[in-house]
């Protein structure tokens, strides 16, 4: 297995000038992260504050235990019971079989960070993976895509809850429904000697879950058990006894909140770098959870809020933030607030859309006396054979372009030059003659009368298709002598950019493990995969 850094453009204009230190950028962040001294002046910052160890310990302690492949994760949460220990965290909706590759790869960029500075500054590092249970977009993460034979096929679970508001860590799941669901999934890949005993882990941990939040957490708990990753499901009612008083705060203070984010919002829109988050001036950036469902609260006034067509005052929801915690929840602007309270983050690992909406963030985090974080890229990468690395250093491709370009548009200028005849150009001076020769048969029948008139115009169409037919079948022939070297480009354009999308935002952590075995993951995580700037392309 070897490694390969590559520079690839982020898939947000935000993210790329992050990573190339735009200076007008920067000045929306708090810190360097490729600096060391971000790392002790974050430390330091983190030791001036207090959280509620004993509480989160717990709480950590009660949901990871509940986890199939647990022992070496609850020793890591016994580390945070000292008062030196610091974590890097990320996170991610739970998909379904832990969903695109990119969420494996954010976790494996918290677990390399947290080594490597535990290291560096001397203390407990331990990494925590956010998952965001209290998200409610099933439709966002129950399916994925497996590629078979020359398509890309999504898979997708319907269950039997209809509604689209119940949050993922209080959504059933049901287990035969689901276990079919896998099964399909896996019979639509190769069989190989991995197979058989893939399928029965996977099937055994979903029987271990009662929520799809659950089931993510335990597959990544059984990818990751001999690193110990922590697993915090936000919607835990454990977790949110503790968030409390945050929740109070930023109900009290949530039209400054609000000012804050869409000044900065307003900021970054004026350099040319769009909107991450769309603005919204009612919008208080908190859910109330109602019947089992997930409703945006909206402010009204000053003291006055809506949710679900209910009205509720400021001291309403006071008051449930300090006896049902529970029914409350954060978007994609409090979430991170939340977590900083809770949590003594020395860094947040977050991907290119994460980074982009980060960076609307600090005044926010301003406003409630806190500083944001450092924001650490995840890990990209993608996974290629060797022989397709052969096979485009055959062709004179270098990996750069064949991850960022079309192989499809490289296939047909190759075709190009490889052919002997140009069919099309001479069917096209074909019909051009057709039409010219059959043009005075179509002036008598013009003046004869309506019915030869109508006679001629599809005769020459009967003509002209006739030529076409002939055309695409000559230029079949033609290309079945290149068929292989065409069928390559398209077969690697389907590994290398699925979709036009980047392999990491398309397949999952599983069909690779099917093909490549359960050592794929151990050799990946043995590599030195430094966080920086650059695209990883991994040979396996």
């Amino acid at each position: 297995m070897n490694v390969k850094e590559i520079q690839l453009s982020p898939t947000t204009k935000v993210a790329s000038a992050y990573l190339n230190k735009d200076a007008d950028l920067l000045s929306f962040f708090e810190y360097d992260y490729e600096e060391q001294t971000t790392y002790l002046s974050r430390y330091e910052y983190l030791r001036n504050r207090t959280y509620n160890r004993a509480g989160l310990v717990d709480a950590l302690t009660k949901y990871n235990e509940h986890l199939v492949h647990c022992e070496k994760t609850l020793t890591q949460i016994e580390r945070l019971k000292d008062p030196n220990s610091v974590v890097v965290v990320t996170g991610q909706q739970p998909g379904l079989l832990t969903g695109p590759l990119y969420t494996v790869y954010k976790a494996l960029t918290v677990i390399n960070l947290a080594k490597e500075q535990e290291r560096l500054l001397g203390i407990p590092v331990v990494p925590i993976f956010w998952v965001a249970g209290e998200d409610h977009d099933f439709l966002e993460v129950n399916h994925l895509f497996i590629q078979e034979n020359e398509a890309l096929i999504k898979h997708q679970l319907m269950d039997q809850l209809d509604d689209l508001k119940t949050p993922l860590s209080e959504r059933p799941i049901d287990v035969d429904i689901t276990t079919k669901w896998i099964e399909d999934v896996f019979s639509s890949m190769q069989e190989t000697n991995f197979t058989k005993e893939l399928l029965e882990i996977v099937t055994s941990l979903l029987k271990s879950s009662t929520n799809y939040s659950q089931f993510f957490s335990q597959l990544m708990a059984w990818i990751f058990k001999e690193e110990g990753l922590i697993l915090l499901d936000s919607a835990d009612t454990n977790i949110r006894k503790i968030e409390s008083s945050m929740f109070s705060l930023l109900i009290e203070e949530n039209e400054a909140i609000q000012k804050a984010f869409l000044i900065q919002g307003q900021e970054i829109a004026k350099l040319n770098f769009g909107t991450p988050i769309e603005p919204n001036e009612e919008n208080t950036n908190l859910f109330i959870i109602d019947g089992g469902q997930r409703h945006r609260i909206d402010r009204v006034d000053e003291v006055t809020f809506v949710a679900n067509e209910k009205k509720y005052t400021k001291h309403d929801l006071v008051s449930i933030a300090q006896y049902a915690p529970e029914k409350l929840s954060n978007n994609v602007v409090t979430r991170p607030i939340m977590q900083e309270f809770l949590l003594p983050v020395l860094a947040f690992v977050g991907g290119p859309g994460e980074i982009a909406y980060w960076s609307t963030l600090k005044k926010a985090f301003e406003t409630v006396e806190m500083k944001m974080p450092p924001i650490v890229p995840r890990l990209s990468l993608t996974l290629l054979e060797q022989k397709h690395l052969d096979w485009l250093g055959k062709k004179g491709i270098n990996i750069e372009d064949a991850l960022s370009l079309s192989l499809t548009k490289m296939r047909d200028d190759w075709y190009e030059q490889q052919k002997t005849w140009d069919i099309e150009k001479v069917a096209n001076q074909v019909k051009a003659q057709i039409v010219e020769i059959h043009e005075p048969l179509r002036q008598i029948a013009e003046q004869l009368d309506e019915t030869s008139k109508k006679l001629a115009a599809k005769n020459i169409k009967i003509l002209i298709d006739q030529v076409e037919f002939l055309h695409q079948k000559l230029e079949r022939q033609q290309k079945e002598k290149y068929k292989y070297e065409l069928l390559k480009y398209d077969a690697l354009q389907q590994v290398t950019l699925p979709n036009q999308k980047p392999q990491e935002r398309i397949y999952n952590i599983f069909q690779f493990l099917n093909l490549y075995g359960f050592s794929l993951l151990d050799d990946i995580k043995e590599q030195d995969l430094t966080i920086n700037v650059y695209h990883k392309v991994i040979e396996i």
